[in-house]
Order: structure tokens, then sequence, then C-alpha cells
């Protein structure tokens, strides 16, 4: 059985690691907060340029362009894959870096066949945000880009556009045929949602998909139009005399705001995971304090019970020798 010092040691242990949970769960609460909050303020000039975006790839079917467009490759060809996964680089998160990396294995899998059945040679390239996904994904056998540096923390716009940019870049150059991003999306405080989206070519279903959830964001409604999301809204405008200048600047605008808003909610998704993992190991450690408390009382009841006996019993002793 245990002694009562060990007890106390064990309790004090406890309290500390409490103090640690519950200041973690407060720092990820106000991140996901402000984060949630930047994001919101951005979205409106993101989702007018995609809904033009939209409208003019829906109403001029004419206009052509690389950028939404599948390459054309004869049976045999490599087919070039790039997939940027977002995962953290820290633990205590509950399975948030393990539902991103099983859906990217997912994603890779699914690709992979589909293009084997087209007789095409898949070749994929894995570029990993956050060390806890590389490192998985490395265990498990995938070759990944150990060059490639980028972190979810405090998701930037300029950083997201950057990014943007050199992705465009080598996917005009030719050296791949796809761009995916996967990532994890905060549906409560309780279930995410881990997702891809194709970057290039555009996915306009995919596109369509991410703009119809603003729609229930009150957060995001709060800095809209109040008939932003009428159903069956064209916008009336004149097309420039440079069109390919106009669309140059949509889609790079647009997949800017995809990245960003990718990176954002995995931002979120993680500082969310690790609330609710942090809130629910204050829970425990409660639950293990109140035991540990039962234990400690219980314990010194038996101590005082022992004494009261000894007491008891020598009195008795000294009666018997008087007499």
């Amino acid at each position: 059985m245990e002694q009562l010092a060990d007890i106390k040691k064990r309790m004090k242990s406890v309290r500390s690691v409490q103090k640690i949970t519950k200041a973690m769960e407060l720092i990820s609460s106000v991140k996901s907060r402000q984060s949630k909050r930047l994001y919101a303020r951005a979205v409106p000039f993101f989702s007018h340029c995609a809904t033009t975006l939209l409208d003019m790839l829906v109403e001029e079917p004419e206009f052509h362009t690389d950028l939404i467009e599948f390459r054309e490759k004869h049976p045999g060809d490599s087919w070039n894959v790039l997939a940027f996964v977002l995962t953290s680089d820290k633990g205590l998160a509950g399975t948030y870096n393990q539902d991103v990396v099983e859906a990217a294995r997912r994603v890779i899998d699914r690709r992979t066949k589909e293009l084997l059945e087209k007789n095409l040679k898949p070749q994929f390239e894995i570029k990993v945000a956050g060390r806890v996904g590389r490192e998985t994904l490395q265990n498990q056998g995938y070759v990944i880009d150990t060059q490639f540096s980028y972190s979810i923390d405090n998701p930037d716009y300029y950083d997201a556009s950057d990014l943007t940019e050199l992705i465009l870049s080598v996917y005009r150059e030719g050296k791949y045929d796809e761009v995916y991003m996967i990532y994890t999306r905060m549906l409560s405080p309780l279930v995410r949602d881990p997702l891809y989206i194709r970057l290039l070519p555009v996915d306009v279903s995919g596109l369509k998909y991410i703009y119809a959830a603003l729609k229930d964001n009150p957060e995001v409604k709060e800095f809209m139009p109040e008939d932003h999301f009428e159903e069956g809204k064209v916008l009336d405008f004149r097309y420039p005399e440079d069109i390919d200048a106009m669309l140059e600047y949509l889609f790079s605008t647009t997949l800017s705001g995809l990245v960003y808003g990718a990176l954002t909610e995995a931002y979120v998704s993680e500082q969310t995971a690790r609330m609710t993992s942090m809130n629910n190991a204050s829970r425990n450690s409660n639950e293990l304090l109140e035991d540990l408390t039962k234990q400690r009382n219980a314990l010194r009841q038996t101590q005082i019970t022992t004494e009261l006996n000894e007491i008891v019993s020598g009195a008795a002793g000294i009666d018997d020798n008087r007499r």
C-alpha cells in the first residue's frame, strides 16, 4: 500500500500538470479565435474574386487556360503530382496529425489507382508542412521532400501569396501536372473534417464546395454584404480589353485565397484539437485528484484508527498493571 507521503507527492505532480494543461488550453483558445477572425475579415475579397472567376468560366465557356484544363498525355507517360500536406510542428493535439496523414494516404492511393487505370505512370512529390506529419509519413515509407520547410503557425496572407506564386511558377514550367493541398477543416470543437482540394488545374466543383461552406459560417457572414449569398445572383460587369491579364489576376488571387484559407483552417483545427485535448487532460486530472484525495483520506483514517487503537490498548495495559 502506498504511503501517505507518496500520495501527497502524486497529488502535487498532478496539480502541476493541471496548471500546464489549463494554460495550454487557454492559449490555444485565444489563438484559434484570433485566426478565425483574421480569416473572416479577408474572406469577402477572396470570395468576390472566386465568384467572378466562376461566373466567367460558366458564362463564357470559350475561355481556355491551362490552369483549369488537364494536360494531354499519352499512355506510358509520367504524370507528376505535387501534394502539400498541412500538419503541425507540435503534438498534444489529439488525433489531429494522424487524421491529416491518413487523409493524405487515401488521396495518394486513390489518385495512384486512377492514373494506373489510364496507363500513366504516377510520380508523387510530397511536401509536408509540420514536423509531426513529415516524420510520420517518412516512417510509413513515403518519399518526402526533406528540403521543404514550412509551418502553419500564425498563417499570414503574404506568406500564402508567396507560396501560391511558387506553385503557379513550377506548374507552368511543366514540372507538375497536378497540385493538391491536404488539410483539416474544423466543423465543431469535437468534429474535424480532413479534406483535400486540387489547386491546379483549378477544381471548379471543389471551389464551389468551399464557397458554399462559407454560407454557414457566422463569422464570415458578419463581414459579407447581406445579398452576397443570394441564390441566382449574377454579377454585372464589363470585360476589359486584356482578358488574359484579368484571368491571371483572378486565378492568382483566388488561389492565394484558397491557400491562405487552407493554412488558416489547418491552424485553427490544430489549436482547437489541442484545446480539446488539454480540456480532456484537465478533466482527467481532476478525476485523478479526486481518486487520490479519497485514497489519502482513507489512508489518514486508517492511520488515525491505528493510533487510537494503540492508545486504547496502552491505556488498558496500564490499568491492568495497577490492579
